[in-house]
């Protein structure tokens, strides 16, 4: 983060944020982009792609936006740090785009969602098993029950 706003004069840092708190320490910074010396309305403008443009990124392809050449350059400048400091980057692949909160909460609830339909299939499968014991159960009682008259009968046909 250091040697950000000195790489990027065209990037305004206005907060910079190191966490720590999670699996994989990493920065965030937070900058406004800016181009001077504007032909049409105001000398001073907010552009992302002109303030990369002006830093020497020309975008190409889709891939190879001025926005995605930028951040691979910051992430080369990030492994020269770390390897200046004897830091070894365990890149594990788990990026996740950055969400809007609608779009968070809306995987949230998709997650919760599957969660109670596993939970409610599991459920369904114990009645499924309390129904057949309680099915096994009555047949058990019926039998019982035919026992018990057929003593009934041989009782009363003792007592005659």
């Amino acid at each position: 983060m250091k040697g950000f706003q000195e790489r990027n004069p065209t990037l305004r840092v206005f907060a910079a944020h190191l966490h720590l708190d999670e699996a994989t320490p990493h920065p965030h910074i937070d900058f406004i982009p800016y181009v001077t010396g504007s032909k049409r309305g105001l000398d001073t403008r907010v552009s992302l792609k002109q303030a990369l443009s002006s830093l020497g990124f020309k975008g190409g392809s889709r891939s190879e936006t001025e926005l995605n050449q930028w951040v691979q350059s910051e992430k080369q400048k990030l492994v020269m740090v770390m390897r200046e400091n004897e830091i070894e980057w365990d890149q594990k692949g788990t990026h996740e785009p950055h969400l809007s909160v609608l779009d968070y909460k809306k995987k949230v609830r998709e997650q919760e969602a599957e969660e109670l339909t596993e939970h409610k299939n599991l459920l369904e499968h114990d009645l499924h098993d309390i129904s057949e014991c309680v099915d096994e159960i009555q047949k058990e009682k019926e039998q019982v029950e035919k026992e018990r008259e057929a003593v009934i009968k041989k009782t009363e046909v003792l007592e005659k």
